[in-house]
């Protein structure tokens, strides 16, 4: 398989699952996940926007497979890809801050391009010695490429980014399962992943003189060597009696050890005969953060009639070491994690579904990093001084009303979240920098709310749907000369939507919804955003098709900008030769033109516009054929 676009396609997303394969809630799996921590990411990020509009991408995936079957107990299947890839990116970015004593406003005008080389192959065994037993082998091994250049003004002052990160990742995994029964099995499996995520930051610019007291300086770099091994083995019982019931026993032994090197290093003279260079203290890292835990997994499912109970445990123990120059500290935590999930057939068409935990979790290894490191051009964050095992217990309600062939659908759920212990910050600010050290803190609350109303209504033969949400947050944060600040953040979410199920050549699908958003701190902020649409399909034969896509925004006036509407319109028309196999596409994209699109975003710090650079509208021929 080969493809090639500039349109704002992702090729390789659609086979991210190979590379990452398992779920963490199938039998016998472990590991799955588990990766270096990203540090250093510049990717625009447009909650709920088609992020194909703002992708100047230059993209390539090539790609080969077989499978193949030597005997009728061993198969084998074989994958390469190679991706590279080229994009760009422009974002304008005004951040006001607005802390009492900490009154400023950051502009950025940033453009970078990346460089992406991609390249793995996998190979998967699977050999069944007898009709009761499969033995299966999948290893991965992959080489990751990325570099960034950036051109930013900030505040005014033009400074060049460049970030390269040229790693490999191999991910090793064996299983076996050995069935009983028709109702018994156990599996086992062992994986080994080992992963290297190096990263090199440069900027030449210095923005950091009220930071480090120090001036004549040119350019600022900074080394990260991000490694990680991992070894991990499982053993998993499952049994389901002939009543219904449900039995599950796991037992989990694993060990991670993330190493995390960084220097940031300043740099003087550059005219004189050669670099004078110094790193500041308290902005270097040498972390080797070791986890050793074993665990045991049960649960039981009781089903006697039209109700189910589930009551669940996970007991375990985890061993940390953390040493940051050559120093030392350990601590073992006892995590306990029991809950309870149950299932209620209240009548014909209504459901009831609870679930009640208690969680304990363990650190992660970038929120115990001891010394600063930087994210950009003026972020600075290090990590909490406590190895801690972090709880948090939560419970869920859900009801359901009908399916979805029935005339009239709903469903309603609440929930409400306690983190006894949450990793929070403390900043630091300053127009040219931002230090933030994570601390741990106490009682963060969470609750939410959904529902939707589905109701078919005869008279214009279509389906209508209310959609309602609300999410509320309580929390706290430290910033210094401010002090702790308490937050209360709710977002509330409302929209309405048809559907129409015309027999005619002719359907729509409509809609509109409004999020309300606001953050109560020293004072309170407002934000209203709201998005419509209206999907037009049209059907001029049995051949031919047409499909008008439109789309409208509106964002909440902030920063003394006024709100304005972003409208798009995306049209297809298609002609298929069945017989042949064969289909002939025009496809036109943001026929109206729009060269830029603003978001704006409240937070609990600053309030944000950002201005993206949009692809242009073009119009594009297709053919595709199968055979």
């Amino acid at each position: 398989m080969g493809t090639t676009n500039n349109n704002g396609f992702d090729a390789v997303s659609s086979i991210n699952h190979l590379i990452q394969s398992g779920s963490p809630h199938e039998p016998g799996q472990i590991g799955v996940g588990i990766t270096t921590p990203t540090l250093i990411d510049n990717t625009p990020n447009i909650p709920g926007f088609d992020h194909k509009r703002t992708n100047f991408n230059n993209d390539k995936l090539l790609s080969l497979n077989t499978i193949l079957n030597p005997t009728a107990q061993l198969k084998i299947k074989w994958l390469g890809f190679a991706n590279p890839t080229k994009k760009i990116f422009y974002r304008n970015t005004v951040q006001d801050y607005h802390l009492q004593d900490n009154q400023f406003t950051n502009t950025e005008d940033h453009q970078f391009k990346r460089k992406i080389d991609n390249y793995f192959t996998k190979l998967e065994l699977q050999f069944e010695p007898h009709k009761d037993a499969i033995l299966t082998y999948t290893g991965t091994l992959g080489s990751l490429g990325k570099i960034d250049l950036g051109t930013l003004v900030f505040n005014g002052v033009q400074s060049e980014e460049r970030t390269k990160s040229n790693g490999y990742v191999t991910n090793q995994n064996i299983s076996y399962s050995h069935k009983f029964s028709n109702r018994d099995v156990l599996v086992s499996s062992l994986r080994w992943i080992k992963q290297q995520t190096p990263i090199d930051y440069n900027i030449n610019k210095f923005y950091y003189e009220d930071l480090f007291g120090v001036k004549d300086i040119y350019a600022v770099q900074q080394h990260i060597a991000n490694n990680l091994m991992y070894i991990g083995a499982t053993t998993h019982y499952v049994s389901r009696r002939s009543n219904g019931d449900f039995f599950q026993l796991a037992f989990n032994m694993d060990y991670q050890q993330q190493q995390l090197n960084t220097e940031l290093k300043l740099l003087s003279n550059p005219t004189g005969l050669g670099d004078s260079v110094s790193s500041p203290s308290g902005f270097s890292n040498a972390m080797d953060f070791n986890v050793f835990q074993t665990n045991i997994n049960t649960k039981y499912t009781f089903k006697r009639g039209l109700w189910e109970l589930t009551p669940r445990l996970e007991v375990g123990m985890v061993q940390n070491i953390l040493i940051d120059f050559g120093k030392s500290k350990s601590k073992n935590n006892v995590v306990l994690s029991p809950g309870l999930s149950g299932k209620w057939g209240l009548h014909e068409k209504g459901r009831l579904e609870a679930d009640f935990y208690f969680q304990q979790q363990n650190a992660t290894s970038t929120q115990l990093v001891p010394n600063y490191y930087t994210t950009g051009v003026r972020n600075f964050i290090r990590g909490m001084d406590n190895l801690a095992a972090l709880s948090s217990s939560g419970a869920s309600l859900t009801y359901t009303y009908g399916s979805l062939t029935d005339r009239f659908f709903a469903n309603f759920s609440a929930g409400h979240q306690i983190l006894f212990d949450y990793v929070g910050i403390s900043s630091r600010l300053d127009p040219n920098f931002s230090l933030v050290q994570q601390v741990l803190l106490k009682d963060k609350k969470s609750s939410y709310f959904k529902g939707d109303f589905n109701y078919y209504l005869r008279a214009v033969h279509g389906n209508f749907r209310l959609d309602l949400g609300m999410n509320a947050t309580d929390y706290a944060n430290l910033v210094e000369g401010v002090g702790s600040r308490r937050i209360r953040a709710a977002s509330y979410d409302y929209g309405l939507s048809f559907r129409s199920a015309w027999n005619s050549k002719l359907n729509i699908y409509m809609g509109y919804t409004l999020q309300h958003v606001n953050y109560r701190t020293e004072g309170k902020l407002i934000l209203n955003n709201s998005r419509g649409f209206l999907n037009v399909f049209f059907s001029m034969s049995k051949n031919i098709q047409c499909n008008l896509k439109n789309e409208s925004y509106r964002f909440g006036s902030l920063m003394g900008k006024r709100s304005k509407i972003y409208c798009f319109s995306d049209f297809t028309l298609s002609y298929e030769m069945k017989k042949h196999r064969t289909r002939f596409n025009i496809i036109a994209k943001n026929i109206f033109n729009t060269k830029f699109f603003r978001n704006v975003e409240l937070t609990d710090m600053y309030n944000s516009s950002t201005e993206y650079r949009l692809l242009p509208g073009y119009i594009s021929f297709g053919l595709d054929l199968s055979f």
